[in-house]
């Protein structure tokens, strides 16, 4: 069964992390996920990276990186890829005994899961975590709408299946509709298309959804 990891990836293999929201049906959670079709994150890319520069939580550092996207018309795989270069170091400078990170075919990264540890040890990498990638989330959000989602919908699965019709792992046919049932699947051997595939979960991961599944590498953080 697949389990549903967080950004730059929590939690053990073997079970499924409910998509739901709590208290939700599945039905009601469908319908969440079918909510703001057609709307956009804003008019332009340049709209959304002052976007990105204007929010209280974005570091000076983020902000000059944002600043040069802006001039050079998009962030560049340098900048993205140092980003994430640093986040690594930082979180290994923490004493974590290793720190993975999963390159898609499109070149965006991704932190998979982690074998568990205790109560204080995982409270402790959510917080290292969270310090460690201060300055990367807006830039994980731009770079990500650059390559995944330059239309900028708001709706998340709406982004992937364009992204996935763009890149052709999806006929034209494929509805944002096909996409969240097929999502909803409790086995997800039965979807309409192949979740696995790095193509996919390319287009899901530049648009902050992240999946596992049981032969997915895990780091160990202890």
């Amino acid at each position: 069964m697949a389990l549903v990891a967080g950004l730059a990836g929590c939690g053990s293999t073997g079970s499924r992390k409910s998509e739901r929201r709590s208290g939700a049906s599945g039905q009601e959670t469908i319908d969440y996920q079918l909510s703001g079709l057609g709307e956009r994150r804003a008019g332009s890319m340049g709209e959304f990276i002052d976007s990105l520069i204007k929010d209280p939580a974005t570091t000076e550092k983020a902000k000059g990186i944002l600043e040069r996207a802006k001039r050079d018309g998009g962030m560049s795989a340098t900048d993205y890829e140092r980003s994430w270069a640093d986040y690594k170091q930082c979180m290994l400078d923490r004493g974590y005994k290793e720190i993975i990170l999963i390159k898609y075919p499109n070149g965006i990264y991704a932190e998979p899961g982690h074998y568990r540890g205790t109560a204080e040890q995982e409270a402790k990498q959510t917080e290292d975590m969270r310090s460690c990638m201060s300055d990367l989330f807006p830039l994980i959000e731009l770079y990500g709408a650059q390559i995944g989602n330059p239309n900028l919908y708001s709706n998340q699965s709406e982004a992937i299946v364009d992204c996935m019709r763009r890149n052709g792992m999806v006929p034209m046919s494929y509805t944002v509709n096909d996409y969240v049932n097929d999502k909803a699947k409790d086995d997800y051997t039965k979807a309409g298309i192949d979740v696995r595939d790095m193509k996919v979960r390319e287009c899901e991961v530049a648009n902050n959804w992240f999946s596992s599944y049981p032969d997915d590498v895990l780091e160990h953080l202890w």
